[in-house]
């Protein structure tokens, strides 16, 4: 932080920057719903770190009006995101379980 002000960015959400220091994604998740959720790509201005936040940090989806959103990414399923040199590029793991659930003979 180099002696600058701390910035709150959100209580439950994982950040991160696009390459470059463009793009800054937010990914807000439901409380309660393991991977549901959205991720905000909001464009950095030009010789900032982060773009302008509410003071008291995000806390849903209303909180990015008025914000420079390039991008909104549905992320149901997505265990990881990780972006990708732009918004259109991105990368993600998805998890899914197929079980038997009944015991059948084949012989």
């Amino acid at each position: 932080m180099a002696g600058g002000a701390s910035v709150r960015v959100c209580d439950f959400c994982e950040v991160a920057w696009g390459s470059g220091g463009k793009y800054f994604y937010v990914r807000l998740r439901d409380v309660g719903s393991m991977g549901k959720g959205k991720v905000y790509v909001i464009a950095v201005p030009s010789g900032e770190s982060l773009p302008i936040l509410p003071p008291t940090g995000i806390h849903s989806a209303d909180d990015f009006k008025g914000m420079n959103i390039v991008s909104v990414i549905d992320t149901s399923g997505f265990s990881k995101f990780a972006p990708g040199p732009d918004p259109t590029t991105y990368a993600y793991t998805r998890r899914i379980v197929q079980r038997n659930l009944f015991r059948i003979r084949l012989s």
